[in-house]
């Protein structure tokens, strides 16, 4: 972990950024390759371990936060959250 951090911060530099790192998330959400984005679904169960696939949403490749949103949003069970998300991206609280 010490590797991943020192190397975290050679990429972001002095900028003021937000990072987490959360190796339980990689097996909670079967992340298998980066960057990706997870959007859990309000009221569904995702234990410690494991989430099920119908709690969440999930994207990965190098696209940006807007994209990944408005694409959920798009998703019934995740639209809510996602464009109260995309809102708050966007400036609109």
């Amino acid at each position: 972990m010490q590797k991943t951090l020192q190397r975290v911060k050679q990429l972001i530099g002095q900028r003021q950024v937000g990072v987490q790192i959360d190796p339980q998330a990689f097996e909670r959400y079967a992340v298998t390759s980066v960057p990706s984005v997870v959007l859990t679904h309000q009221g569904d169960e995702c234990g410690a371990a494991s989430c099920p696939a119908s709690g969440f949403v999930k994207a990965t490749g190098d696209v940006s936060l807007d994209y990944v949103l408005e694409r959920f949003a798009q998703i019934p069970k995740s639209a809510a959250e996602a464009n109260r998300r995309l809102q708050t991206l966007r400036g609109h609280p």
